[in-house]
């Protein structure tokens, strides 16, 4: 029997280490600018104006700045002055970007396809909407008030009766003449005013009827008088009685137009359109539409005694929502 014999092996392992490096090349980021491209701007969905603006175009990534002196011309008119105010102040920058526009409080976007900036103003930063429920008062226009230095004019009025007298055989026919005069001369808004008679049938041919001197100050509602002037009462049966002296005081042709009289006003504020319905003591007074934002109802027509105003909004298309008001005081005048 043969022995075999096995020869003898050995196995050598060899760690080695394999390194992989990723190298990762920039991509190319697009970029474009567009400097003083106008934009129409609209504001409460109303075209306003041509505004320069730069839009900067970095990727997907686009912002739109507009000129903010214009931009604040442009938005004066849509904004109380309490709003106006506070945007106003806060602007030190030539350019405003959207955010900063809603920052301020208003809202604003940019529409790319048809290069549009639209604003729109929130309802408590309008300007108050005056509603008048009854008719204004005229005021005197500046031309009222205004007298050239000089001016003079003359009244004359005359009158004739033609007589027919008999006594036994003899007749006497008359034309007898009335003439009045009443000349009138503005000296610096110094007024004299006079008045004559002249009578061809009576014992005294001319008689001096009145003389006085006037001095209207119409932005106070006074006038001057000094001379014969009028009683300030007169009956039904005894004319008013013409005395001389000196007044000052408001005569009844500047009294309606310079009345103090201060109509009584109520506030309200509307975040959408609505019907406005407003009832004096029961009685449907007045109904109005009206947009979005604050208006003043002023001038109620009160009656004596106890006033209930009841409002009533209506917003299209919530349910109404009314507002009683009760006023026991009444303002005549």
């Amino acid at each position: 029997m043969k022995s075999i014999t096995m020869p003898s092996c050995r196995l050598h392992f060899h760690h080695s280490l394999i390194l992989v490096f990723t190298l990762l090349l920039p991509t190319a980021v697009y970029s474009q600018q567009y400097i003083n491209l106008p934009l129409a701007l609209y504001v409460e969905n109303r075209y306003v104006s041509e505004i320069p603006a730069v839009i900067s175009e970095t990727g997907q990534d686009k912002t739109v700045k507009i000129d903010s002196s214009q931009f604040i011309s442009d938005i004066k008119p849509f904004l109380s002055d309490k709003a106006f105010t506070q945007i106003s102040i806060q602007v030190e920058k030539q350019w405003l970007t959207m955010d900063e526009i809603a920052h301020k409080g208003l809202i604003a976007s940019f529409d790319s396809s048809q290069l549009i900036i639209r604003i729109l103003v929130p309802p408590e930063k309008k300007p108050t909407n005056i509603v008048a429920l009854r008719q204004e008062r005229p005021r005197p226009a500046h031309s009222d008030l205004s007298a050239a230095p000089f001016s003079a004019y003359m009244n004359i009025n005359t009158t004739t009766d033609a007589l027919y007298d008999e006594y036994g055989n003899e007749t006497e026919l008359s034309l007898p003449l009335s003439v009045y005069l009443s000349p009138n001369i503005n000296v610096y808004r110094w007024v004299l005013e006079s008045g004559a008679q002249f009578n061809t049938h009576t014992q005294k041919t001319a008689e001096l009827d009145y003389v006085r001197l006037l001095r209207d100050f119409p932005q106070n509602g006074i006038r001057l008088a000094a001379g014969t002037l009028n009683t300030p009462t007169e009956g039904s049966l005894i004319s008013s009685i013409p005395i001389d002296g000196v007044t000052l005081g408001t005569p009844a042709v500047l009294k309606e137009a310079f009345s103090n009289y201060t109509p009584s006003s109520r506030t309200l504020l509307l975040e959408q359109p609505a019907t406005v319905s407003i009832y004096l003591n029961g009685r449907l007074l007045k109904q109005l539409k009206l947009d979005a934002g604050v208006h003043k109802l002023t001038d109620f027509p009160y009656i004596g005694g106890l006033n209930e105003i009841r409002i009533t909004v209506t917003p299209n298309p919530a349910k109404s929502v009314p507002s009683t008001l009760l006023c026991p005081l009444t303002l005549v005048y």
